[in-house]
């Protein structure tokens, strides 16, 4: 197992982050295996803030969250609407696929109804 200190967590969630929710990075937008690490990232460095910090772990964790004031929110519709194969899912796949692009920040089912709505829209 990867043992990293806390800087090193930080420095690579925020490699990971940047990186997923760039403009020009499709591919690692929509890859379950970069969703996962991130998920994985984030969850290391609010456990580790629970045993340093509770504040800061509740702080992350409110982070966490994608709200329609991110900017996050709009580049996720732009790779959706990018993406060919929006159209052809069906709701299930759809709220999998939202998660996926949306890791590591959480994505509760208001906004995910939200976002449903938003790209089915003509």
């Amino acid at each position: 197992m990867l043992d990293l200190n806390k800087d090193e967590l930080h420095s690579l969630h925020r490699y990971i982050f940047e990186t997923k929710f760039s403009e020009d990075a499709q591919d690692m937008a929509f890859s379950k295996h970069v969703s996962q690490i991130a998920n994985k990232v984030l969850d290391k460095i609010i456990s580790k803030a629970e045993k340093d910090c509770p504040d800061k772990a509740l702080s992350w964790e409110k982070w966490g969250v994608l709200t329609k004031e991110r900017r996050e929110w709009e580049i996720i519709k732009r790779k959706i609407i990018q993406d060919k194969y929006w159209h052809i899912l069906d709701k299930n796949e759809k709220i999998e696929h939202l998660r996926m692009l949306s890791s590591p920040l959480i994505i509760n089912d208001e906004a995910i109804n939200e976002f449903i709505l938003e790209l089915n829209s003509p």
